[in-house]
């Protein structure tokens, strides 16, 4: 997240109390990381319902699209009617990264006695 880099490029250190949604992109932007910050990615839009996992080669985007990056970088061929194995896998983790979510944003927003 941008948040966690610039925390990291000022020389601080993110609280250790929460859940963060990203992490310190300095080490990849300054070349003492070779390999991916993160096994999977998520988007989720805030307007609406729209949203999209990314895991490996594989991008499935709101339940029903699902490409092969590695072999379809275009996204043009829509493989969840061949793949329901690895829509269904997708969607777990979509489903769990937004209850971490939600419930630390719950926790965040709750009044504090």
């Amino acid at each position: 997240s941008l948040i966690a880099t610039a925390v990291a490029a000022a020389g601080g250190k993110m609280p250790n109390d929460r859940v963060y949604d990203g992490r310190d992109m300095l080490p990849v932007l300054s070349g003492q990381s070779k390999g991916p910050l993160h096994k999977t990615f998520y988007w989720q839009s805030r307007h609406d319902d729209k949203w999209a996992v990314r895991h490996g080669d594989w991008k499935l985007i709101a339940e029903d699209n699902l490409y092969n990056l590695k072999d379809d970088i275009g996204e043009t061929k829509n493989l969840a009617g061949e793949n329901p194995e690895v829509v269904k896998k997708l969607e777990t983790l979509m489903r769990v990264w937004r209850s971490t979510m939600e419930a630390e944003t719950a926790t965040l927003l709750s009044p504090k006695p």
